[in-house]
């Protein structure tokens, strides 16, 4: 298997960690000094239990969500992945939107891979969430 395909294979198994809520897993694809930045919120979180603590958190608040990967490459040690994140937020969430109607949120995620595992998350999104059409 070349780099680039390994890279996409460490990404994916983020992405399914997440789907899953498989905490444990997440724990092993994730360095433990890993740095995540989302541009859209200015916010850089340090160590895998930071952003591991902060996926719990948005799991609360939807209580179905899920990354759908629409798209994906990657060059060496990077990869890039086009997504829709999908959820219905419960009553506590704080969004522009009627509780229980699902939504979706248009992303893009760049990992940086070593050793097996993601030593760099950049997160790139207009942090609106819209009505999520699927299904209709």
């Amino acid at each position: 298997m070349d780099g680039s395909q390994h890279t996409l294979d460490v990404a994916r198994r983020y992405s399914a960690a997440v789907n899953e809520r498989d905490w444990d897993s997440l724990h092993r694809v994730l360095a433990p000094d890993v740095v995540a930045f989302s541009h859209s919120s200015q916010h850089t979180s340090h160590g895998a239990e930071e952003i591991i603590e902060s996926l719990r958190a948005t799991a609360g608040t939807f209580a179905d969500t899920r990354i759908e990967v629409t798209n994906a490459f990657a060059g060496g040690d990077q990869a890039c992945f086009q997504l829709l994140l999908h959820g219905t937020p419960g009553e506590h969430a704080e969004l522009p939107l009627e509780p229980g109607h699902p939504v979706h949120l248009a992303s893009c995620h760049v990992y940086r891979v070593k050793d097996d595992r993601i030593v760099s998350i950049t997160t790139y999104s207009d942090r609106t969430w819209r009505p999520d059409t699927e299904g209709s």
